[in-house]
């Protein structure tokens, strides 16, 4: 019964449903306390509420329980890019990326963060690593986000199309929505 709550509250969560995923959440957590993966979509919703405070205790709780926790770690550098605390956003990815080198999405994160500093130059260096083709879209995301951060918004959306050859739009949601949070791309 606790794995159906849990999926039926990632997906609400997927669907930008946060009443809902707390609802749902809430009864999974009532069934196991401290499941790592309630702990992990709590912390997400809060990330998602804005009450990053309380979303990085969360994840702090994840890392208390495992030192090599890969989601507490990757959200709370979330939270700090989320919160423009760029070089400490930059490096928690960095982090994650000596253990997981190969990681599309932290390479990813790692290329936004660069942009937002306005690092331009090592946006692009760190692009060109990420795998072509990969098992994400992160490779074309990471030179949209490149273009949209030099002003030239056609390209951006260029390689946002040129990715969908590749990767339905809906596995490219997450990748999509760091874009619009950090006002790099339009809804």
């Amino acid at each position: 019964m606790f794995d159906v709550k849990i999926r039926e509250a990632s997906a609400a969560f997927e669907h930008d449903d946060y009443p809902r995923t707390r609802k749902t959440l809430e009864a999974a957590e009532a069934l196991i306390p401290n499941d790592p993966a309630a702990i992990n979509l709590r912390g997400a919703l809060l990330y998602k509420e804005k009450k990053y405070d309380e979303a990085m205790a969360v994840f702090q709780k994840l890392i208390d329980r495992d030192a090599n926790s890969y989601p507490g770690y990757f959200n709370m550098a979330e939270v700090l890019l989320a919160q423009d605390k760029f070089d400490l956003a930059l490096d928690g990815f960095e982090r994650i990326l000596q253990a997981r080198p190969g990681d599309e999405l932290c390479q990813y994160r790692v290329v936004v963060t660069l942009v937002l500093m306005k690092d331009l130059n090592e946006a692009r260096r760190r692009a060109k690593k990420i795998v072509n083709p990969g098992q994400t879209a992160a490779y074309y995301f990471a030179n949209a986000t490149i273009e949209f951060g030099s002003g030239n918004e056609q390209k951006g959306l260029d390689w946002i199309k040129q990715s969908e050859t590749f990767f339905p739009e809906e596995n490219s949601k997450g990748l999509r929505d760091v874009l619009v949070e950090h006002k790099l791309l339009r809804k």
